[in-house]
């Protein structure tokens, strides 16, 4: 009886050390589970932050393109490319305000398409709307990289000319004149061709809003107008 008391404490013994092996073995691997699992979950995590950062970049982007575009166009005439008049007249008001600052030269010229009513009831809006977009071209074309051009009426533009006198700008006026009336604009089978009519002034000591040397070069433009159209009048 004491031997099989002995053996059966053997094998107690035995079977308890196994199970003790076996429990120590579930806990390390169960620790090895654990550990993984968090490693696995700060790559995940790193991942998904990385991929947050990237995707806010991306939309950062998107919206500074959108945000540019926007700007674009709501200074940007449609048709022509040109400044529209609400720009147009912003960067004016800034040019006239550094020429009364620091005593700089600035000058306007504002001309429109003669008879361009006739060229839409005879031709149709779409042709108008190409000699509009080719006269914009070529008053750009035909001016220095500093001036700036803009469409501020149906067939009407106006170019600003920082430190040019009213007399040199007639000279830039005279040489638009002729680049127009001399230019054929193709439009289908079609040849078109027209002129212009320019006022001419400058930025005077005594003026006080931007909008004064507007009313002298719009009178200027209606006096060629009056006076035969195709012509530079200087006000």
């Amino acid at each position: 009886m004491e031997f099989g008391l002995l053996v059966d404490m053997i094998l107690l013994a035995l079977a308890l050390a196994d199970r003790i092996n076996l429990m120590h073995d579930e806990k390390e691997q169960a620790q090895r589970y654990a550990i993984a699992q968090e490693h696995l979950a700060h790559r995940t995590l790193e991942q998904a932050k990385m991929d947050l950062e990237r995707a806010v970049a991306e939309r950062t982007k998107e919206l500074a393109r959108a945000k540019e575009l926007a700007e674009h166009l709501a200074r940007t005439d449609s048709l022509t490319g040109v400044s529209n008049r609400r720009f147009f007249e912003e960067r004016a008001n800034q040019a006239f305000s550094r020429g009364k600052r620091y005593g700089h030269s600035l000058s306007l010229i504002v001309f429109d398409i003669d008879r361009f009513k006739q060229i839409n009831d005879r031709f149709g809006h779409p042709a108008g709307d190409t000699v509009i977009k080719a006269v914009a071209r070529l008053a750009e074309a035909g001016v220095r990289e500093v001036d700036f051009v803009g469409r501020i009426g149906g067939e009407e533009f106006a170019v600003l000319l920082p430190d040019v006198d009213k007399r040199q700008a007639a000279v830039t006026a005279e040489r638009l004149r002729e680049i127009l009336r001399s230019h054929e604009i193709p439009h289908g089978e079609l040849r078109l061709k027209v002129t212009a009519s320019f006022g001419v002034s400058d930025l005077g000591g005594e003026d006080r809003e931007f909008e004064e040397v507007l009313a002298r070069v719009d009178k200027a433009m209606y006096a060629s107008k009056k006076g035969g159209r195709d012509r530079v009048s200087i006000g």
